[in-house]
């Protein structure tokens, strides 16, 4: 599982801090010419239809998952 979150999103900062062993990805709220990795980052958050932050996704970021299973598992 991978947290999603957003730049500069303080309910993002406190999933990030109380899940410390999954890894975090975070969307620029703006992408520079050439950063490939942020560019392609928000396309595949587009393309699973995130619009809220955080969120949850599977390993392979193809599936939006619940954050409850987050704190059905702790």
């Amino acid at each position: 599982m991978i947290i999603i979150g957003l730049e500069s999103c303080a309910s993002c900062k406190i999933f990030k801090e109380k899940y410390p062993n999954l890894p975090y990805k975070e969307v620029p709220r703006k992408v520079a010419e050439g950063d490939t990795q942020s560019i392609n980052l928000k396309k595949r958050v587009s393309a699973l239809g995130i619009t809220e932050f955080p969120a949850l996704v599977n390993d392979g970021m193809t599936k939006v998952l619940p954050l409850t299973m987050l704190t059905e598992s702790k």
